[in-house]
């Protein structure tokens, strides 16, 4: 990795980490009938990482943002 991935990967990691809980309330919200604690960790992580992206990081387009979430899903 380069500086620039190890730059993205500790943003991520540090924006998810700081904004755990609004983004756990937000995964709930949508979660019909499924508590947070059945959903598999590696999904949760998955769910996690899209949504910060989504909600913070505005130079990555939602479709991209989508798209490597299921890539990593499968």
């Amino acid at each position: 990795m380069d500086a620039d991935d190890v730059a993205f990967v500790k943003e991520v990691y540090f924006g998810v980490t700081s904004h755990y809980d609004e983004l756990i309330e937000e995964i709930s919200k949508h979660a019909d009938k499924f508590e947070i604690d059945r959903i598999y960790k590696v999904d949760l992580a998955i769910l996690l990482l899209a949504l910060y992206e989504v909600k913070f990081i505005s130079e990555i387009p939602f479709k991209v943002s989508v798209d490597e979430a299921l890539n990593l899903a499968k």
